[in-house]
C-alpha cells in the first residue's frame, strides 16, 4: 500500500525530531543575519563573527542533524557514518570513503553521548564485530598473538578489513585502532548506564581489545611497551646516536598515545569487571598491567613528549594531537585528574597552535575540546570562530583546507561536541556545569545535554554566571557536581557539600549561593 509523500514527510520528520528535539542551544540570537542564506552569512562571519552567534548554534546542531542521518539502526547491516558520512558523490571519493581510525571515525562519535543521541553509536559497534574475527586472523598471521585478541590498525571498511595499508610508515604502522576505539564503546555505557548492552556486546569486544595488547607489548626498560607503532601520523628527525641519523622517521616503541590509549582500554577492562561482577584472567592481567604502562613523560620547554624520547620534530605543527590524547577525549592528562599533566598538555598544544596546527576542518574542531577542558573558554571560542571563518561549505559541511577542498564529516561532529564541551563535562566523576564558558558568551541556555551517569542537564546562565540549572537522574547513583570554577551553590535548597546519592526520576536543582 503507497503511503503518499505527505504521510512519508511527516513519518520521517517526526522521527528525526524525536531524537533532534531533545537538546535545544541558545547562544542569544543574530537578529536579522540569521535569515541569511549560510553561504552569506559565512562570507560576513569572516569579518563580522560577533554579529552572528546563532551561526555557531546552527553548526552545532547541523552536527546532529547529520549524525542522527548517518548513523542509524537499518537493517541487518547499519554502517557508520565514514569519511563522507554518507553523502558521496564520487566513484572514488576521497581517501577511498573508508573509516580512518587514527581520529576520523572516534571523532564521528564524541558528541553522541554528551548532545543525547547515545542511540546512534549502534552502527559502530556493528562494524566493531565484523572487523573483530578479521582482527583476529591478522593477529595470529601478523602478530602470532592466537589468544582471542584482535588488531585493528589505522584504516578499515565496510568489510573489517583490518591489514595496515601498504604505503606511509608514518600511519600504516598503528595497531592500536581497537584501543582507541573500545574508549568510544566505553563512554556509551557511561552516558547510558545500559548493562545489557555493555554485557552481551561491548564486554566482548573490550576482551578482545585487551587480549592483542597483553601479547603484543613487551617488557622494556621496566615498563610493558607497543612497537613497532607511530604517533598518528607524525615523524621525528632521527638522532645522532642513532642509524641513519637526520632521516624522518615515523616508527618508534611506545609513544605517548599508545601508551594513554593502554591505560584507557585497562581501566575499561576494570571498570567493566566491577560492573558486571566479573573477576578473572582478563580483570587481573588489566590489574597488574596498568602499573606497567609508563605514564606521560614532560620535555625540556614543560611540553608533554610525543616519543619515549625527546626527538627533533619535522611538523612541530602537525595537526595530530596524538600525545595529548589524554586531555580529550581521554581523561589522564585533565586539570582535576592531574593538574601537572594537564599544565604540561597546554604547553604542548600552545605549542603545535603556535607553528600551525589546526590545519585541517576537523584539527581546528579538535583544539575546541581540548582548550575547554583546560577550562579556556575564550581560546575554545576563538578556534570556534577561527573553524567557522575557514572550514565549511556553503551547505555547512567541513572540509579538509577550506571550500573547494575534500569533504570532510568528522570535523561537523568535532565542532558539535566541542560546543557541548564548553557548557558541560563529566569525565572527571563530576557533573561540572559551564566549565569553560567564553566570555563572548555572556547569556545563554540549554536544554537536555547529557552527563555521565546518565544525567540530563538544562542550564542558563547570564553575565557569565549560572543563573539556574536542573539535573534529572535517568538511572540513579552518584552524583558530584561542580560550578564554573568551584563557585558556592545550593541543591534543592541545601548547601551542596558532598554528592548525592540520586534516584531514578530524581530532579536536583542547582542554584548560586
Amino acid at each position: 500500500m503507497r503511503a503518499g509523500f505527505p504521510a512519508i514527510e511527516q513519518a520521517a520528520t517526526a522521527d528525526h525530531e524525536a531524537l533532534a528535539g531533545r537538546v535545544h542551544l541558545d547562544l542569544a540570537s543574530s537578529g536579522a543575519a540569521g535569515n541569511l542564506p549560510t553561504d552569506v552569512r559565512l562570507e560576513r562571519y569572516k569579518t563580522h563573527p560577533d554579529a552572528d552567534p546563532e551561526l555557531v548554534t546552527l553548526m552545532f546542531q547541523f552536527g546532529r542533524y547529520s549524525l542522527i542521518a548517518s548513523s542509524r539502526k537499518t537493517g541487518t547491516s547499519p554502517l557508520p557514518p565514514n569519511l563522507q558520512g554518507l553523502w558521496n558523490e564520487d566513484y572514488e571519493p576521497a581517501w577511498g570513503g573508508r573509516y580512518t581510525v587514527n581520529i576520523n571515525l572516534e571523532m564521528n562519535y564524541w558528541p553522541a553521548g554528551v548532545t543525547n543521541l547515545a542511540e546512534t553509536l549502534g552502527p559502530l559497534i556493528f562494524l566493531l564485530e565484523t572487523v573483530k574475527p578479521r582482527g583476529q586472523d591478522i593477529a595470529r598471521r601478523m602478530y602470532n598473538c592466537d589468544n582471542g585478541g584482535y588488531v585493528l590498525h589505522h584504516n578499515t571498511d565496510i568489510w573489517g578489513d583490518a591489514v595496515p595499508v601498504n604505503n606511509g610508515t608514518k600511519w600504516t604502522m598503528w595497531p592500536m585502532g581497537g584501543a582507541w576505539l573500545s574508549a568510544n564503546l566505553m563512554e556509551y555505557y557511561r552516558f547510558t548506564q545500559d548493562t545489557n548492552l555493555l554485557k552481551e556486546r561491548i564486554w566482548p569486544l573490550l576482551r578482545s581489545a585487551a587480549q592483542f595488547y597483553h601479547c603484543y607489548v613487551f617488557s622494556f626498560n621496566g615498563y610493558l611497551s607497543t612497537g613497532p607503532s607511530s604517533s598518528p601520523e607524525n615523524a621525528f628527525v632521527v638522532p645522532n646516536d642513532m642509524s641513519e641519523s637526520g632521516n624522518e622517521e615515523g616508527i618508534d616503541i611506545a609513544p605517548t598515545m599508545d601508551n594513554t590509549l593502554l591505560s584507557e582500554l585497562f581501566h575499561s577492562i576494570i571498570e567493566t569487571g566491577k560492573v558486571l561482577g566479573i573477576n578473572n584472567t582478563d580483570t587481573t592481567k588489566a590489574a597488574s598491567s596498568l602499573p606497567l604502562i609508563k605514564l606521560p613523560q614532560i620535555g625540556s620547554y614543560g611540553q608533554i613528549l610525543e616519543w619515549r624520547h625527546e626527538y627533533q620534530e619535522t611538523e612541530p605543527g602537525h595537526r595530530h594531537m596524538s600525545p595529548i590524547f589524554g586531555l580529550y577525549p581521554g581523561s589522564q592528562m585533565t586539570p582535576l585528574v592531574n593538574s601537572t599533566l594537564a599544565a604540561a598538555a597546554t604547553v604542548l598544544l600552545d605549542h603545535r597552535i603556535a607553528h600551525g596546527s589546526g590545519s585541517t576542518g576537523w584539527s581546528r574542531a579538535w583544539t575546541i575540546s581540548l582548550y575547554s577542558r583546560l577550562f579556556d573558554g575564550d581560546a575554545a571560542w576563538n578556534h570556534t570562530q577561527v573553524f567557522l571563518k575557514t572550514y565549511p561549505s556553503a551547505n555547512l559541511w567541513n572540509t579538509d583546507s577550506g571550500p573547494g577542498s575534500a569533504f570532510q564529516i568528522d570535523g561537523n561532529f568535532g565542532f558539535t561536541a566541542g560546543i557541548a564541551e564548553m557548557l558541560l563535562q563529566s569525565h572527571a566523576g563530576v557533573v561540572h556545569l559551564l566549565p569553560a564558558l567564553p566570555s563572548a558568551v555572556p547569556h545563554g541556555k540549554v536544554s537536555g545535554l547529557v552527563a555521565r551517569g546518565n544525567f540530563v542537564v538544562d542550564m542558563e546562565w547570564s553575565d557569565g554566571k549560572l543563573t539556574w540549572a536542573t539535573i534529572t537522574a535517568r538511572t540513579g547513583g552518584k552524583l558530584a557536581i561542580r560550578v564554573q570554577d568551584g563557585q558556592q551553590f545550593g541543591v534543592n535548597g541545601s548547601v551542596y557539600t558532598e554528592e548525592i546519592s540520586s534516584v531514578e526520576g530524581g530532579i536536583y536543582e542547582i542554584s548560586l549561593l
